[in-house]
């Protein structure tokens, strides 16, 4: 049920506080009692309402000077304290699908809501305190009266002001989400989850979007693409970036923002034709890692195949700021095509590198997923210096009942050296049917000299069966943060050493599952 419209004026307030309370504002009647207080300046935040584009840039905040030595939202104790900062006792918007996210809280200062399909004109109404000025949008408002907002559309945002007479506020901003953004449902939070944003690129047959969300699932940024984006993160030289895949050709670009979300670099492969969109590392120097999947024609009679088959050659450069190429790796060039677990279908692709990893060495850690494969490569000389998994694994599994890998992504190394991988399930070497469908994370502890890789954490978790994309990440905290890819409605989670879960995300849309091919987390 929709509000009553704006033209409700300051004698029918009571009628208003009937209808907040029946739609679940739920607020005691005294909140609402001198509504009609004196104007008083007031700071709202500026957001961008570019179509399609949120840059928040972080959470609404308290005037400078609005915090007390009271203690936080305390009453304030002895003479000469300052007064607690103004807050809102409730707000309410109608005229959307899905209502304020999260649950109203004085203390939160930062909500989203979703267009109803088509979206109509929000009515906001918010409560405070007497003596406590409200603004909503810049417009003057009376404590419980619904105020419309023709003006807010979707894809832009808004903000709820309150003030006290010493000129002190508190800005409630409200990211007004358009009809298809994802709906993304926080499932658990819990102490001890990392505070750091959550990035993500959302695909669904709806649009497609990348995502910088906060535990609240609120946008902090958000951009809708016209194609298909993958790999949206934070990189090293505090640059992000997404892949944007091209659907009428065989060309990814690598879109490069910098810290204000200003394009400034769009980024492919130099002198090959099929960038791919799986990996994009920016290194600390400025120089570039890019991926190609690129097509050739070869004799694969070898393999029991034709003499000219076209099939993908997995490639990757290392690009100058410039884009001058200064190193290339081919698969070819190290991989033996008839070793791939592929099946027939797939098999062109027979590498199918999805991560590169720089370690503290500068040698590359890369994972080949048709290869269910992780490999070490030199950086001088590019040669390879060890495989683990795959038909030519060096490495003896130690307290890993499956002893090997199935189509995995994300590998890295940790700090304390180890390798943390997240292990799909899906085309398994050698084939192991008694994993069934069993997606995990796995962390190994290397032995380079006695060549042992030992199982010494694991996780999985049943109905997660992620059969492509997904993404593992150590997170500063100690936490591991999952992305679930290709599988379930759940998008993320983080687990604690222990494997506890802190943090969970899941996402639906009206025409069906949203999905993210790595959900990650990256400071501010």
């Amino acid at each position: 049920m929709l509000l009553m419209g704006a033209a409700m004026g300051a004698n029918e307030s009571a009628r208003g506080l009937r209808q907040l309370v029946w739609l679940g504002v739920g607020l005691a009647a005294a909140a609402w009692a001198g509504c009609e207080s004196e104007p008083v300046t007031s700071t709202p935040v500026e957001g961008n309402t570019d179509t399609g584009t949120l840059d928040a840039g972080g959470s609404a905040s308290t005037g400078a000077d609005s915090a007390g030595s009271g203690g936080e939202g305390g009453a304030g104790g002895e003479v000469g304290d300052a007064p607690p900062a103004p807050e809102l006792e409730g707000l309410l918007v109608a005229g959307v699908e899905i209502n304020l996210k999260p649950a109203f809280d004085p203390k939160t200062t930062r909500y989203s809501v979703l267009a109803s399909d088509p979206a109509g004109d929000l009515v906001v109404a918010a409560a405070a305190a007497s003596g406590l000025q409200i603004e909503i949008d810049g417009q003057l408002a009376v404590s419980g009266v619904p105020l419309a907002l023709p003006d807010v559309r979707p894809g832009s945002d808004f903000v709820v002001d309150v003030t006290n007479d010493a000129g002190d506020h508190t800005q409630y901003r409200v990211v007004y989400l358009p009809a298809d953004f994802p709906n993304y449902q926080v499932g658990a939070l819990e102490d001890g989850a990392s505070e750091d944003p959550l990035y993500l690129s959302a695909r669904s047959r709806d649009s497609y979007y990348v995502v910088k969300l906060n535990n609240d699932g609120v946008p902090l940024f958000y951009r809708k693409t016209a194609e298909p984006a993958f790999d949206f993160k934070k990189q090293p030289t505090g640059h992000v970036s997404y892949a944007e895949f091209k659907s009428d050709t065989t060309l990814a670009e690598h879109v490069v923002l910098d810290d204000t979300y200003t394009e400034v670099d769009r980024v492919t492969t130099v002198g090959l034709v099929d960038t791919d969109e799986h990996e994009f590392v920016m290194q600390p120097n400025g120089n570039y890692i890019v991926l190609a999947y690129e097509r050739v024609v070869r004799d694969l009679t070898e393999f029991g195949r034709g003499s000219s088959e076209t099939i993908l050659d997995g490639i990757w450069q290392e690009l100058s700021p410039d884009h001058e190429v200064l190193f290339q790796w081919n698969a070819w060039d190290h991989m033996v095509f008839g070793e791939t677990v592929y099946g027939s279908k797939d098999k062109r692709d027979y590498s199918h590198m999805n991560s590169l990893f720089v370690d503290e060495d500068g040698n590359w850690i890369v994972s080949s997923r048709g290869m269910a494969q992780i490999l070490k490569i030199e950086r001088a000389t590019g040669d390879v210096l060890w495989k683990l998994g795959g038909a030519q694994n060096d490495f003896t599994f130690v307290n890993d009942p499956y002893d090997g890998l199935c189509g995995q992504h994300t590998a890295s190394i940790l700090d304390n050296g180890h390798l943390l991988i997240f292990d799909n399930g899906q085309y398994c070497y050698p084939p192991m049917p008694e994993r069934e469908e069993l997606t995990r994370v796995v962390e190994y502890a290397l032995d380079e000299d006695a060549m042992t890789a030992e199982l010494v954490w694991s996780y999985s978790r049943q109905g997660t069966y992620c059969e492509s994309q997904g993404s593992a990440q150590r997170l500063a905290n100690g936490n591991t943060l999952i992305g679930w890819g290709l599988g379930t409605d759940l998008i993320a989670s983080e687990v604690t050493p222990d494997k506890d879960t802190v943090f969970e995300l899941r996402a639906a849309n009206r025409s069906g599952k949203t999905t993210s091919y790595r959900a990650l987390r990256f400071a501010e």
